[in-house]
């Protein structure tokens, strides 16, 4: 009895120390959030010294964006939207800021969850205070507005992707061609989810003889931006070794746009495994170029890229190694003519994603903004 009631008053001391620190969580992240709101007003009067504190006549618009040199899709939108309001206005200061990587812990998953709540509450109450907003995919649009709550201000915009140069590259017929690769294109991040490309396409593998597997290549393309995405590559080629794929898998990192468009142009799947991407636009230049895509059965490639287009296929979807490997033995085994379909289907389907559509909707979007 003395034992249990040990128990009971250490798990009561656990819960109470839990709770308290939530409680000191959510008033640390409402001081921080107050002092931050001082400072970038302290920032803006040394940094914009020709605005007026008051002036209603002047419009501020700021962009908040991690790594916008990263060259990633994320940074194409924001440079592209950048632009669009560099033509509309004549007079703007563009600004950015960067933001820590938070670490993992399972430990601390009760307390991270509280935290995430906490912070989504005090997310939404800040959302739902905007004008406008705009979001990059229908998947984007109902987790934004199911937090904001503001659906009427909430404006789907597809992000700008620049695909002429895929698009000018000749799509041949297949017909006749043994050599089949399998091109991911993706930087080296945890997101990304290479790993499962790596076991897909040695369950790919396990159905394919010992001697017609030369036959098949998995091209992994990406950026290596620190010692963090190398080490990353390195593990990812252990993993290789250890599915004994070696031999047929290639990394090509930070190769040229040229170099690019080459693989691109010689792949027959495009290859891409990220779970609930809030667009992809990795997924429509492979599209453009003329490859078959296998993309994540989620998020915007489900939802808004891989989709049916004039009542026709336009690509595959799966969601584990299983149906990964299913799926790539599906398009291997159709005919030329199959495929050329679906690479025509494919490619016709991404002209709704270009610059121009961007920024159209984009300042459809804002226009309220400059009344």
């Amino acid at each position: 009895m003395a034992i249990l009631q040990t128990t009971l008053s250490l798990l009561s001391m656990a819960l109470s120390l839990l709770l308290w620190g939530i409680v000191f969580l959510v008033v640390l992240l409402a001081t921080v959030t107050v002092l931050l709101r001082i400072w970038v007003r302290s920032c803006a009067k040394s940094l914009l010294p020709h605005l007026k504190e008051g002036d209603k006549d002047v419009l501020v618009v700021g962009f908040f964006h991690p790594y916008c040199n990263a060259g990633g899709g994320g940074e194409r939108v924001l440079w592209c939207a950048v632009r669009a309001l560099q033509e509309k206005v004549t007079d703007q200061t563009a600004t950015y800021n960067n933001r820590a990587i938070i670490a993992r812990s399972p430990i601390l998953s009760t307390v991270k969850i509280a935290y995430y709540r906490a912070f989504a509450f005090i997310y939404g109450l800040a959302g739902s205070c905007c004008d406008v907003v705009m979001v990059n995919s229908s998947w984007t649009h109902g987790h934004v507005v199911s937090i904001w709550g503001a659906r009427e201000c909430t404006h789907k915009v597809f992000p700008p992707c620049d695909v002429k140069e895929f698009m000018n590259l000749p799509m041949k017929s297949d017909a006749g061609k043994t050599q089949h690769s399998i091109v991911s294109v993706a930087q080296f991040r945890p997101e990304k989810d290479h790993p499962l490309q790596l076991r897909a396409f040695h369950e790919f593998l396990k159905g394919v003889p010992q001697d017609k597997r030369r036959n098949y290549k998995l091209v992994l393309i990406g950026g290596v931006r620190n010692h963090g995405d190398a080490d990353r590559v390195d593990g990812l080629k252990r993993l290789a070794e250890k599915l004994e794929v070696t031999q047929y898998t290639e990394f090509r990192l930070n190769v040229p746009f040229s170099e690019l468009k080459q693989s691109l142009s010689e792949a027959t799947i495009g290859l891409h495994t990220m779970w609930n991407e809030h667009f992809g636009i990795g997924v429509v230049e492979c599209m453009a170029a003329g490859t078959i895509i296998l993309a994540h059965d989620s998020g915007g490639p489900k939802m808004d890229i891989v989709v049916e287009h004039n009542g026709s296929r336009t690509g595959f979807l799966a969601h584990d190694e299983k149906t990964y490997a299913d799926a790539i033995k599906t398009i291997l085994s159709m005919s030329s003519e199959e495929r050329m379909e679906i690479r025509r289907n494919g490619r016709d389907s991404v002209s709704r994603f270009s610059d121009q559509e961007f920024q159209t909707t984009f300042l459809n979007a804002s226009e309220s903004l400059f009344r």
